[in-house]
């Protein structure tokens, strides 16, 4: 992200939240479950571009609004609404004033550039540090990790790091900057740190349980769905591919999926979409008190419309159903004729088979004729409601002409002075429109062009949470279409990927923030189905709560900051592996280690679902899972590049039971002893 768009970001925040709304902020505006707005929101996830404070509980902020069920703990108290440390007060009431007395005096410290005071006041330290980056005027390194802090001071010459405080190490590191602008300093900063040694330490870190808070609680997913036992058995042949998707999805909104040409990815894809849809009726009959032409609705029954008017209002004109669908049936075949006399219809709707015309004493024909005018204009139905499926799904192939975000966004014509929206814009808004149901976009031979240049707004508005621009305010736009729009948390985006000579490869930014699937069936299956008969698949939405039960688990997991309980088999080997990576220009950084715990979060919830327990195998398995889907797909290179490390992660994922994993390598290697060139897709 350029220095520019921090900036941009940093004075968002200030706008938002500046020191005087700070001294009236509510515990609402501080921490709730809308958190779009809430301070906590913007202090992790908004302004994460700006230093991550990612990782352990919701308590590091001192009181949080619960979403869930949380364990008692003898250092915090709970109200049922929120919960907090009981250092702050015996009440939510007590200890938010307390909290907030903290931040305002953290703020005002950074303001005056008072950072030594900062080091005394009774806040989390990577949470106060943040704060005080956020209200320092650009005078603060956003660096918040306590141990990079004191390993880049050491590095840099500082004698007394040990014992030095955070103002101390912030001050010595600032004096070495040498004139560089800050944000550029840091990253050079932030980088050093995450090439080293100590940094390992602090991804095992990332991975432990926080000390508040020990394991998921069985009943944050009461409302998981039923995808994995029924969707699967019931559609999918390939059931491990299919469950790593679905993981997948519920990990991270960008899924990969890659394989050769017909194996069945986009179908895949499809099926899900169309397993997860919903169905809605849609009612356009006509309703008691409607007033159509200068009449009525009085009173509706099974077979017949009560008309009245304000002349007559004890009188009730009645409109068979059958004669109006009579009427309606002409004119939806004569479309010009509702402009005309009705008198020069009446013999043909007489004549007509089966006519109804002369069994009713009242037919009221000028009346019947404009009711069936609104019938046919507004799509009314007489009797019946029509079921409708909300188009959940967006197949969009991609072009080798995709050379920037137009395909995608649209773009602002100055010329008609409107916005030229796209099928996939329109998708977007709709799923923004939407929250309650999932919307999934497939982006079909996603590799076709350079990914970067058409989807990196996404990616960054992916980590970023901020809202992609798609015309300045400024532009005199005639246009529905908003200026700026978020992701909304319902979208999922899926991308196939062929392999082949006309396709690019993806870059280490597109990978880091997707989960890559392979999807290799096996010969036998493909042979197997040569001689079989093929019916062509329908699935219709299951409607029975696993769309929102989709969604529901999603938020869950994404929001869950620790490993479940019996996963300490996935820090020992991620461990492992980290070791292997070391020094290769392959390493994992903190995103890779949160989202390998995201997809941990989600196989345990989705046991928990089907009332089963995961095992230390089923924990070797998902590591297996995330070394093919996360680590992997980023190792390329020639024999002296890539050699030893593949060979030596060979032996680890066999040695460790890494079956997956091991087949993967050793096919790269065979590519590599082929072609002295070898990659993962």
């Amino acid at each position: 992200m350029s220095i520019n768009e921090l900036n941009q970001i940093y004075t968002s925040f200030q706008t938002q939240f500046p020191i005087e709304k700070l001294k009236s902020l509510t515990l609402e505006e501080y921490t709730n479950l809308d958190r779009d707005n809430s301070f906590c929101y913007w202090l992790e996830t908004k302004t994460e571009s700006l230093g991550s404070i990612w990782g352990g509980s919701a308590y590091k902020f001192g009181i949080f609004r619960i979403a869930g069920d949380i364990k008692p703990s003898n250092k915090a108290k709970n109200d049922g609404v929120y919960a907090w440390y009981t250092k702050y007060g015996d009440d939510a009431k007590t200890a938010y004033s307390a909290i907030l007395k903290n931040i305002i005096a953290v703020a005002e410290a950074a303001q005056s550039h008072n950072f030594q005071l900062i080091d005394s006041i009774d806040l989390g330290p990577s949470y106060k540090w943040k704060i005080a980056f956020l209200y320092s005027n650009n005078s603060l390194l956003n660096i918040y990790a306590q141990d990079g802090l004191r390993y880049l001071s050491k590095k840099y010459g500082l004698e007394n790091y040990k014992k030095a405080k955070i103002s101390e190490l912030q001050a010595f590191l600032i004096s070495k900057a040498e004139g560089k602008d800050l944000f550029e300093f840091s990253n050079q900063l932030w980088t050093e740190w995450l090439s080293s040694d100590e940094y390992k330490k602090q991804t095992d870190k990332e991975l432990e349980n926080d000390n508040e808070v020990s394991e998921i609680d069985n009943k944050s997913y009461s409302i998981i769905s039923k995808i994995p036992k029924k969707f699967i058995c019931e559609n999918f042949s390939e059931n491990e591919f299919s469950k790593q998707y679905i993981k997948s999805l519920l990990t991270k909104p960008f899924t990969i999926l890659a394989g050769n040409s017909g194996t069945g990815k986009t179908q895949i894809a499809k099926q899900l979409a169309d397993y997860l849809g919903v169905t809605f009726s849609e009612t356009k009959s006509f309703q008691t008190g409607q007033i159509i032409d200068g009449w009525m609705i009085k009173k509706i029954s099974e077979d017949t419309i009560y008309l009245t008017n304000d002349k007559e209002p004890a009188r009730l004109r009645p409109i068979q159903k059958d004669l109006l669908n009579e009427f309606v049936e002409y004119y939806s075949k004569n479309p010009d004729r509702l402009s005309q006399r009705f008198a020069e219809d009446r013999e043909i709707i007489r004549d007509s088979e089966n006519a109804k015309f002369d069994k009713f004493v009242y037919g009221y024909d000028a009346t019947l004729k404009v009711l069936a005018k609104e019938v046919i204009e507004s799509k009314y139905d007489v009797y019946k409601t029509e079921t409708n499926t909300i188009a959940n799904k967006l197949i969009v192939p991609v072009g080798s002409d995709w050379t920037d975000n137009t395909k995608i966004l649209g773009f602002y014509n100055p010329l008609k002075k409107t916005y030229e929206s796209t099928k996939i814009l329109d998708f977007i808004l709709l799923a923004r429109d939407n929250p309650e149901i999932p919307f999934f976009l497939i982006l079909d031979e996603m590799n076709l062009s350079h990914v970067e240049r058409y989807f990196s707004d996404f990616l960054s508005a992916m980590e970023s949470h901020e809202k992609i621009i798609l015309y300045s305010k400024d532009e005199d736009c005639d246009s529905d279409i908003p200026e700026s729009i978020d992701l909304p948390e319902n979208l999922f985006v899926t991308g196939t990927v062929n392999i082949d000579e006309t396709t690019y490869m993806f870059s280490p930014k597109v990978l880091d923030r997707a989960n890559v699937i392979e999807f290799i069936p096996a010969q036998s299956d493909v042979l197997a189905n040569f001689a079989a008969e093929t019916q062509p698949i329908e699935i219709e939405p299951v409607n029975d709560g696993s769309a929102e039960g989709f969604l529901a688990l999603a938020k869950t997991v994404r929001e869950t900051t620790v490993l479940p309980a019996g996963a300490d088999i996935c820090k020992t080997l991620l461990e492992g592996i980290s070791n292997i990576l070391d020094g290769s220009g392959f390493e994992f950084a903190f995103r890779t280690a949160k989202e390998i715990r995201l997809y941990i979060n989600a196989a345990y919830a989705l046991a928990q679902n089907d009332e089963k327990t995961l095992s230390e195998e089923d924990y070797v398995n998902l590591m297996d899972e995330q070394l093919l889907q996360k680590i992997l797909p980023k190792v390329h290179g020639n024999r002296s590049q890539v050699g030893t490390l593949l060979s030596n992660l060979s032996k680890y994922s066999e040695e460790k039971n890494l079956k997956e994993s091991k087949k993967k390598i050793d096919r790269m290697l065979k590519q590599l002893e082929t072609s002295q060139f070898t990659s993962f897709i």
